[in-house]
């Protein structure tokens, strides 16, 4: 049996840092994926996303119930994850990087 089917963050743009796009991006999710079934976020491609972005599209996620992967995530991308983790802001996610 394979997990849920990865969404892609990319097609949103190689550099992601607003709270707004954020938010449509989260919408769209929340609108495709019945509460609590578990979310695979791909950010293969993305070159850069701001802690605003990745606040506003993962911790709101997190907070109503929704297990969060990441995945496909640079080192830098994946450095700011756990600093968000770190400072509390997210309790209940995990990161992949590339390839995993």
């Amino acid at each position: 049996m394979t997990g849920p089917e990865p969404y892609k963050i990319r097609p949103w743009g190689e550099y992601l840092a607003t709270r707004n796009l954020a938010r449509r991006i989260r919408l769209q999710i929340e609108e495709s994926r019945p509460l609590g079934a578990p979310i695979v976020l791909d950010f293969a491609g993305v070159i850069a996303a701001t802690r605003g972005f990745l606040d506003s599209l993962i911790c709101p996620l997190v907070e109503i119930g929704y297990p969060v992967t990441v995945v496909g995530a640079d080192e830098a991308l994946r450095h700011d994850l756990a600093v968000m983790q770190a400072r509390g802001k997210v309790v209940r996610f995990d990161v992949r990087g590339p390839g995993r």
